[in-house]
């Protein structure tokens, strides 16, 4: 007996048998196909040519149906067709094959045609047909493109549908990036299914990286899920598809399809046209030519000119240069006051294609000169084509572009409002998830007139500037503190606050603990600092509180310079469809406003109390604020945040722009430039301004100046001439110039009750010594004695306002005559109306035509 797993000597024998017959058949097998015509044709004539494949397409010249079978070397074949179910084949042509598969093209078919081919061997006399073989009856039949191919394209995923084709068994899908790219099978479904779905996510995944279709693929992919509509260079192929054995051989039928495929040509988004004519924009996928517009009202539209593509033929997402990202023209006869605008071309399926265009651009409003701060996270950033020169496509540039403003724009992305805290941490940046704070990382940084994060000062520039250098300050933050938040963190009252306590503390003047916090945190230049705070900065509430409270001093400041208050725009939370994975997976689309976080907010939670804290600021005289709709633009919202944005967070290229025309509208409408021209306008009464800022004990800070001039040991009330002279008269004109205007529009007894009682003894003694107001008895009794020839200061400047119809002259010297070129002027605004009672023993405050004098 042989042990086990051991083989017998009689196995091995059978075992060498069996293989010498496998191989004696193999070879029986090869004679038998070779001499295969031979045989058949001495027992049944000659055999039926195994059909293998016919494929139906369309060329630049028309159509095309190629037929191949298996063939011999030299011998000669009849193709037969027939062009309909019920008809005769006919002899189509003859063929002598070239080698073991023939081949017959034939280009008379035209579009959509049900053809059936088939081949028969034949014999030849010279040349005419001595015999003739058998035929495979049922053949190959063409099969018809699939009607209505429609691909919906979001940035999510690509929804592909069409109407049914009969006469096959399977569809063949294929993708293409990229026009001088060839399609790539990437799925097979049955013959029942009309729609198909191709996840970015999925499709990337899967894809085979280190070939150069698979590299292709992935850069034009964000964040692994999304594919930017701006950069979207896909074409879609649908055809039907036929199979079935015959005798062992395979034979397929592959259906017409459209040459170009299904694809999208996104509209170009304008860069920037300048005051020569230089017109750039952002290229688009799958173009082959832009054509250039003017207008003169942005509704009609005259062709300027086509220009031929000069970029790619697909933008990657980060790596593409710049000249396949920018292109540009030279406008002949570049009118200033037209519109321009640009749309995309390109040829597909024998068809030109355009895209839509750009509207709104103009450079006749480009007048203004205010400066603008904006402060925000990723979407004021503009990701995300921040990177690499790709800033020109922000909302910011698109409003400088119209009216010529100025912009400073040290956003960050993932930037809250708030302060994130962990006591036991060193630095408070190792403690949040978010890469920057606006209050402290960039306001307070901007009010101090120091860099920022240093992204600041990588992305935006070295800041060079302070808070009260700006005109206007646009607040569009908020949104990444829906998402990020310290991990100490545990209700939503933590993080939000409650409002109307974090209100009492500003009024109360309380202060909170010091925060230690760091900038610039990690590079040779990084600060840290201890600071106290007029609100817990910690939360929601608290930190745009403090915002608003920086903003206030510094609009204080401006108008005690003689410069206009700052105008604040608070921007409405963007929607977005986008939470964190671990709440719902990046490629589900989630609301915002109805996806709750981990502390049970969500992001309309966030929105109402920011309102709520925007309607308590309107009651500040200080600055004026006004409040921007980002849903009541109509760009984007549920029904299009899978086309307007990139990932469903961040804006496409045209949103962009299209944002920055309707928020330079807005702008323009509300507060840029002439104030005379404003629908609701600026004209805040001045000595509101100075009462608000007597308040705060800021207009104490010019009493401490002329103190601080005045002789040694000298105080405002002496009354030695030498020592008074010391003083500048330029400094004591401009306190007396607020004094005058407080007292002009009924503000001074306010100013004087809401100030600390030591400054109002200031205040009272100013007035008195210099008499401000003009009651002093002996002055009096002088200007009679004069025959009134000579009137105070203040008669004068009021003699004068009402020659020039002005409401204020700025400030004086002792004859009356402007020294400066900057002086205040308040004709720039206008007092409240009296106050009249409503019959509720309440007052209203309004303009004279009976609207509201409070912001939007």
């Amino acid at each position: 007996m042989e042990p086990i797993g051991m083989i017998s000597r009689s196995a091995v024998k059978r075992l060498r048998a069996a293989a010498f017959i496998m191989a004696l058949a193999m070879m029986f097998s090869c004679l038998l196909f070779y001499y295969e015509d031979d045989i058949n044709y001495a027992v049944s004539g000659l055999a039926a040519p195994a059909l293998k494949k016919l494929t139906y397409s369309q060329t630049k010249p028309g159509y095309k149906a190629v037929l191949t079978w298996q063939a011999k070397k030299g011998r000669e074949y009849q193709v037969l067709r027939k062009t309909s179910s019920s008809g005769k084949y006919k002899v189509l042509a003859s063929v002598k094959a070239t080698s073991a598969t023939g081949k017959y093209t034939d280009s008379t078919i035209g579009k959509n045609k049900t053809f059936t081919y088939t081949v028969r061997r034949v014999i030849m006399s010279g040349k005419k047909v001595k015999e003739t073989g058998k035929y495979d009856s049922e053949g190959l039949t063409t099969i018809r493109m699939p009607s209505s191919l429609k691909v919906d394209f979001t940035n999510l995923k690509a929804d592909l549908s069409w109407e049914k084709v009969s006469g096959i068994n399977k569809y063949l899908v294929y993708r293409r990036v990229g026009k001088c790219d060839k399609f790539y099978k990437i799925n097979t479904l049955a013959s029942s299914k009309k729609k198909y779905t191709d996840w970015w996510y999925y499709s990337t995944k899967g894809a085979d990286k280190s070939t150069a279709y698979g590299k292709k693929l992935a850069k034009i992919v964000l964040n692994n899920y999304y594919l930017d509509p701006s950069n979207n260079p896909v074409s879609y192929i649908v055809r039907g598809y036929y199979s079935k054995k015959v005798n062992l051989v395979k034979k397929e039928s592959y259906g017409l399809y459209l040459p170009d495929g299904e694809f999208r040509l996104e509209t170009p988004a304008i860069s920037s046209i300048s005051d020569d004519g230089k017109i750039i924009w952002g290229t688009v996928a799958n173009a082959d030519g832009y054509r250039l517009y003017s207008s003169n009202d942005g509704s009609t539209w005259t062709k300027i000119t086509d220009v031929a593509s000069t970029g790619s033929d697909y933008i990657s997402s980060s790596e593409a240069p710049l000249s396949d990202i920018y292109q540009e023209y030279k406008l002949q006869d570049f009118d200033s006051d037209l519109y321009y605008t640009v749309r995309a071309f390109a040829s597909k399926n024998g068809k030109r294609l355009y895209s839509s265009y750009d509207t709104g651009f103009t450079t006749r409003n480009r007048k203004y000169s205010e400066k603008i701060l904006c402060v925000g996270d990723s979407i004021s950033f503009g990701s995300p084509y921040r990177d690499n020169l790709r800033k020109n496509f922000t909302y910011q540039n698109r409003i400088s572009q119209l009216t010529g403003v100025s912009f400073f724009n040290p956003s960050i992305s993932g930037a809250t409002y708030h302060h994130g805290v962990d006591s036991n941490k060193e630095f408070e940046e190792e403690t949040d998830s978010s890469t920057s704070k606006i209050v402290t990382g960039i306001v307070q940084m901007v009010v101090k007139g120091q860099n920022t994060d240093n992204i600041l000062i990588n992305k935006a520039g070295t800041n060079k500037t302070h808070l009260y250098d700006y005109d206007v300050v646009v607040l569009a933050g908020g949104t990444n503190d829906y998402l990020h938040y310290n991990s100490s963190i545990r209700s939503a009252a933590d993080l939000i606050g409650n409002n109307e306590i974090d209100w009492e503390k500003i009024t109360d003047s309380e202060k909170t603990r010091n925060l230690k916090f760091t900038v610039n945190y990690g590079t040779n230049i990084a600060e840290t600092y201890n600071e106290s705070y007029d609100y817990n900065i910690t939360t929601f509430d608290g930190a745009y509180n403090q915002i608003l409270k920086w903003i206030e001093e510094a609009s204080i400041y401006r108008v005690q310079h003689g410069q206009k208050p700052i105008q604040v725009v608070s921007m409405s939370m963007f929607y977005s469809d986008r939470v964190k994975s671990s709440m719902s997976p990046y490629y589900i689309p989630a609301n915002r406003d109805v996806t709750k976080n981990s502390l049970g907010l969500t992001l309309k939670d966030y929105q109402n109390e920011l309102d709520y804290l925007n309607d308590a600021w309107k009651d500040t005289a200080a600055f004026k604020l006004y409040q921007y709709d980002t849903r009541a633009a109509g760009i984007l919202d549920g029904s299009t945040c899978a086309v307007a944005t990139a990932d469903n967070l961040h804006l496409t290229k045209n949103s962009y722009a299209r944002y920055g025309n309707s928020i330079s509208d807005f702008m323009i409408s509300k507060f840029l430039g002439d104030d005379d021209k404003k629908e609701d306008g600026i004209k805040a009464d001045s000595a509101r301004f100075l009462a608000r800022a007597a308040k705060y004990g800021l207009l104490s800070e010019r009493l401490n100046f002329l103190e601080s001039k005045a002789a040694s040991g000298a105080m405002l009330q002496s009354t030695s001439a030498d020592e008074v002279e010391m003083i500048p008269d330029q400094t004591v004109e401009e306190m007396a110039a607020y004094i005058r205007l407080l007292y002009e529009y009924g503000y001074l007894d306010q100013m004087l009750d809401e100030c600390s009682p030591e400054d109002r003894v200031r205040y009272e003694t100013f007035i008195e010594f210099y008499n401000i107001l003009g009651e002093e008895p002996e002055q009096a009794a002088e200007a009679d004695n004069n025959d009134d020839d000579e009137a105070s200061v203040y008669e004068e400047e009021q003699d004068e306002e009402a020659d020039t119809d002005a409401a204020d002259s700025g400030y004086y010297d002792n004859a009356g005559t402007d020294i400066i070129d900057d002086a205040y002027d308040s004709s720039a605004y206008i007092p409240e109306e009296d106050e009249e009672e409503d019959g509720t023993g309440n007052s209203n405050e309004g303009n004279s035509d009976g609207t509201d004098t409070g912001a939007d």
